[in-house]
C-alpha cells in the first residue's frame, strides 16, 4: 500500500526556504511530496508557483536503484543510481523526527544510517542565501514600486478634457451699454417719449414670431432598405402575393393622397396664406385621417393571415410614424419650439424608410 508524506527541500520553512541556496541537484525549493510504494519512490515539488518554472519537477526512483538512506533528526538524504554510473544524493527534510524515522523504515534500501539528535545542533551556521532569488525578488519589488508611483502621479495630474474646461461658460466681453441722459428734462424741450396706456412694452419693440420652414425630405428610391432590414419577399403566383399586391396598392394610393394634402397646406404656410395656428389645426386634421387609415388596416381581414403579419406591421408602423410626425410638428408650432419642429421630421424620414421596406415584400 502506497504512503505519501509532506516534505521540504530546505532546512528552513516558509519564505526563508525560498531564499536559501538549493542543496539538491534538481535545484528544488519549498514544499514537496514523497510517495513510497512496493516498486519504489516518487519525489517531487508540490503544485505551486515554483512548479510552474522550467526544469524537472518529479523524480521516479525504482527499488533496485535505491542505494542508501541517511537520517539525522528530521533531515534525510537518499542516495540512488541514475543511469549506469551516476550516483545522486537527494537531501530533504520531514516535518519532525518521528515522520523522518517512519520514512526510513519504509524505504527499501540496503544501507540505513540513523541519528536521533536534531540537525539544528550540528549545523550551527546559517544557510547560504540564494542570490539569484534575492535579485529576482528585488526586481519584482522595484517594478511594483515604480508602477505604483506612476499610477499615483497620473492620478494627481489635472483633468484637461474639453468637458472639464467647458463646465463654466465664459462671460462675453461685450461693452455694457450706457444709458444716455434725458435731454428733454435738462433743456425743458424735445420730443416726447413714447408711452402706452397699459404700461407694457411698445409693439415695435416686441419681435415678430418667426416660423422656420424645415427642409423637405429627400426622395427615397422605391427599393431603399436600411442595412440589417432583411425582408423575405412573398412568393409570386401565390394567393398571399395577390392579396398583398392589392392591399398594398390601396395603401400607397391613400398615403400618397395624404402626403400630397399635407405638402399643399405646408406650401400655403410658406406663402403666407396660412398662419402657424391655422397650419397646426390642419396638421391635427391630417393626424386624424392617418388614424382612420390605421383602423382600416386593423379591421382588414385579408391581412390577418399569419403569412401577411409582417406586411401589415410595416403598414401600421408607417401610419404610426406619420401620426407622430404630425402631432409633434403641431405641438412645436403652438409652443414656438423650433427644436421640437425640427425633430419631428425624423419621424417623417423613418416613415418613408419603413414604407420603402414594405415594398420589398413584392419583389
Amino acid at each position: 500500500m502506497a504512503q505519501t508524506f509532506d516534505i521540504r527541500f530546505a532546512r528552513s520553512a516558509g519564505l526563508a526556504a525560498m531564499l536559501e541556496v538549493p542543496e539538491n541537484a534538481f535545484r528544488w525549493k519549498g514544499g514537496g511530496l514523497l510517495r513510497i510504494d512496493a516498486h519504489g519512490i516518487s519525489i517531487g515539488l508540490k503544485r505551486g508557483l515554483l512548479a510552474l518554472s522550467g526544469g524537472k519537477h518529479t523524480q521516479r526512483i525504482p527499488t533496485e536503484n535505491l542505494r542508501a538512506v541517511y537520517r539525522e533528526g528530521d533531515a534525510l538524504r537518499v542516495e540512488f543510481q541514475d543511469g549506469e554510473t551516476r550516483l545522486v544524493v537527494l537531501p530533504f527534510w520531514a516535518d519532525d523526527r518521528d515522520t523522518a524515522a517512519q520514512i526510513v523504515r519504509l524505504l527499501p534500501t540496503s544501507q540505513t544510517v540513523e541519528m536521533e539528535h536534531s540537525t539544528d545542533a550540528t549545523h550551527s551556521g546559517k544557510p547560504r542565501a540564494d542570490w539569484r532569488m534575492l535579485l529576482s525578488t528585488g526586481v519584482v519589488i522595484a517594478v511594483f514600486v515604480v508602477g505604483t508611483w506612476a499610477v499615483f502621479q497620473r492620478a494627481q495630474e489635472p483633468d484637461l478634457a474639453p468637458s472639464a474646461l467647458m463646465t463654466e461658460p465664459l462671460a462675453p466681453e461685450w461693452p455694457v451699454p450706457v444709458e444716455a441722459p434725458d435731454t428733454s428734462t435738462l433743456q425743458g424741450e424735445g420730443p416726447a417719449s413714447p408711452a402706452t396706456g397699459s404700461g407694457t412694452t411698445p409693439d415695435f419693440l416686441e419681435p415678430a414670431p418667426v416660423v422656420l420652414s424645415p427642409p423637405g425630405s429627400l426622395p427615397l428610391p422605391r427599393d431603399y432598405v436600411r442595412p440589417g432590414d432583411l425582408v423575405i419577399p412573398i412568393a409570386r403566383g401565390t394567393a398571399a402575393y395577390e392579396v398583398v399586391k392589392r392591399e398594398f396598392a390601396l395603401f400607397e394610393r391613400e398615403t400618397a393622397r395624404l402626403e400630397a394634402g399635407y405638402r399643399a397646406q405646408h406650401n400655403l404656410l410658406i406663402g403666407g396664406a396660412l398662419t402657424p395656428e391655422d397650419f397646426a389645426a390642419k396638421l391635427d386634421d391630417y393626424e386624424m385621417r392617418w388614424w382612420d387609415l390605421t383602423f382600416r388596416i386593423f379591421d382588414n381581414e385579408a391581412l390577418a393571415a399569419p403569412a401577411l403579419l409582417d406586411v401589415r406591421a410595416a403598414m401600421l408602423g408607417t401610419a404610426r410614424l406619420w401620426r407622430s410626425f404630425l402631432s409633434t410638428y403641431a405641438d412645436g408650432l403652438r409652443k414656438r419650439d423650433h427644436v421640437m419642429m425640427a425633430r419631428s421630421f425624423d419621424d417623417l424620414t423613418r416613415a418613408q424608410e419603413l414604407q420603402s421596406r414594405a415594398r420589398l415584400f413584392l419583389r
